[in-house]
């Protein structure tokens, strides 16, 4: 493919709201491009009516994998567009303009007789990893000894990323007229008290992932202003540089009385390979690597766009980005295949 076929092919996926869990129809679009390829593709189940698509050039040691999933956008988003070089639209970087990119990459592999490698996509990155964590289950015993998964990096092999902490706390109080609030029991200023301590405390640091960060993400609660406030909820999330361990505890200890906490979602920050010849980072975000752990497969992280883009109105991706990272994902590649 041509560097403008790369951004029409990341066009047409752009155009399917593929929101998280709502998968299907980019995944049968895919599954249907790669039959008339005549490329020997496999649907692996995540869960009823859910599937990742695996893609195999001979017996792949090297995979070649990012998500086909969205955060949720304005309809128009839906709708992608170019102005200039620049690609528009939800999944731009992250990460439609990246499949589309690695689709290249196979294709030009292949052309040049290469084999052994082969491409995942997956469902569910950016909710829970549940297309991630299925792969690889479904994929041990292959023999896959090295795995690129592509994220917006701005063309960085990223060194090392951060681990991510899920939580919803979850506020019981009893509700009254709120000219009496002496009568119930404020859920809701529970819930601020919990919010203020947490992002009044001292989180770890790490020396090379940096200081840990918190977002309080989903804050819920109330039924009316006249009403003191009977329950309230909060998803918050976690960056995290150190253990689960050593911040759960902590998060523990702002708790007010009638409140209660659970784990949604945990994944540990991880060291990476790097790359000669590509300039190294570190990311502040985390992936999918962390759920494909139990595959013992090395990983390099590294992608076209920017993270700064990712997730807003202005999502886009320029064919430079795309040129820069088709020779990078080549060069990958081959400094792996050397080291098998």
């Amino acid at each position: 493919m041509k560097i403008s076929e790369i951004l029409d092919f990341a066009a047409q996926l752009i155009s399917f709201k593929s929101l998280s869990g709502h998968e299907s129809e980019v995944v049968q679009f895919l599954k249907a491009n790669f039959d008339s390829r005549g490329w020997a593709s496999e649907l692996l189940p995540v869960e009823e009516n859910r599937f990742n698509i695996f893609v195999s050039f001979g017996n792949p040691k090297i995979i070649f994998t990012t998500h086909l999933d969205v955060v949720p956008a304005k309809e128009h988003l839906f709708k992608p567009f170019q102005k200039g070089d620049r690609l528009f639209g939800r999944g731009a970087c992250d990460a439609k303009g990246i499949a589309a990119t690695m689709i290249a990459v196979a294709e030009s592999l292949l052309k040049d007789a290469e084999r052994d490698f082969g491409l995942l996509f997956v469902v569910g990155e950016e909710l829970d990893g549940s297309g991630a964590k299925a792969a690889a289950s479904q994929l041990q015993g292959r023999g896959i000894k090295y795995i690129v998964n592509g994220e917006p990096t701005e063309g960085k092999v990223m060194r090392a990323h951060k681990g991510v902490l899920g939580l919803e706390v979850a506020v019981n109080g009893r509700a009254c007229h709120s000219g009496y609030p002496q009568l119930g029991d404020d859920a809701n200023a529970k819930l601020v008290k919990i919010g203020a301590k947490i992002l009044q405390k001292e989180w770890p640091k790490d020396d090379l992932l940096g200081s840990t960060t918190v977002n309080l993400g989903v804050l819920q609660g109330g039924i009316a202003g006249n009403v003191i406030s009977p329950s309230a909820r909060a998803n918050i999330l976690f960056r995290t540089v150190t253990s689960s361990n050593e911040l759960l505890p902590a998060v523990n200890d702002c708790l007010e009385s009638g409140s209660s906490l659970r784990v949604t979602y945990e994944a540990p920050a991880v060291r990476l390979l790097d790359i000669q010849g590509l300039e190294s980072d570190v990311a502040s975000y985390c992936t999918d690597i962390p759920n494909f752990l139990p595959l013992n497969a090395g990983c390099v992280l590294y992608g076209p766009g920017t993270i700064h883009l990712a997730h807003t109105d202005e999502e886009s991706i320029s064919a430079v980005d795309v040129e820069d990272a088709f020779r990078g994902y080549r060069l990958i590649f081959h400094q792996l295949k050397a080291r098998l």
